[in-house]
């Protein structure tokens, strides 16, 4: 299996939805161009050559077969940022199928090959359509409604592909346990404050990892 002896790296992720494009930071939304017709990176961000390209093609080719699509489908490129600051960050643009991960994630989290499969399936997600109300219906738990019910349609989005990439992880063979472990990971790079910080696009790390918890373990 391609995921499992490749390499290892990981990452987590706030990613805001602009028209198409879906852009991840930690914690500090990046607006994306878009006009609807063809998506482009931010201005402060540029593509890069780096060896690492090779190996987060493997992972989102492989992904991407289990969500249903050619190899090849979407391309994933590393970017950086033109300031030097260090964010980890990625974002996906749906129309050209282009996945752009940010260069920081691949040298902070090398090590955690399952996190960045996590942050790639969760972009490759949002390239389809996913219907948040389905998440409330599917919800099983009183405690599991209460988090859903108090999540606006931005917020339930990014859950959906939470758990839109954990279906392609259990697909590569990932267990259950392994895939919370790979979101915790990521989650805790952050410092505490960060860890329960919210906006108005996405859902605190805490309410991220208990849903995806309930959603591999309560089923």
């Amino acid at each position: 299996m391609i995921l499992k002896t490749f390499f290892t790296i990981s990452v987590y992720f706030f990613l805001v939805v602009v028209s198409g494009v879906c852009a991840q930071e930690c914690f500090q939304p990046i607006l994306a161009n878009d006009d609807e017709i063809y998506c482009s990176l931010p201005s402060e961000y540029e593509e890069v050559n780096h060896t690492c390209r090779r190996q987060l093609q493997a992972i989102t080719d492989e992904l991407s077969k289990f969500a249903g699509t050619g190899l090849g489908d979407f391309i994933a490129v590393p970017i950086t940022t033109r300031d030097g600051s260090t964010l980890i960050n990625a974002m996906t643009c749906p129309l050209r199928r282009k996945i752009w991960i940010g260069l920081e994630a691949w040298y902070r989290l090398e090590q955690r090959e399952s996190s960045l499969a996590y942050m790639i399936g969760h972009e490759i997600s949002h390239a389809y359509h996913v219907e948040p109300e389905t998440l409330v219906n599917a919800a099983r738990y009183p405690e599991e409604l209460q988090l859903l019910a108090k999540m606006n349609d931005s917020q339930l989005l990014e859950i959906a592909c939470d758990q839109g990439s954990a279906n392609l992880l259990l697909k590569a063979g990932y267990q259950p346990w392994e895939i919370i472990d790979a979101a915790k990971f990521i989650a805790f790079q952050s410092e505490p404050s960060d860890y329960q910080s919210v906006s108005l696009s996405h859902p605190t790390d805490e309410d991220r990892i208990t849903l995806l918890s309930y959603y591999l373990l309560g089923r």
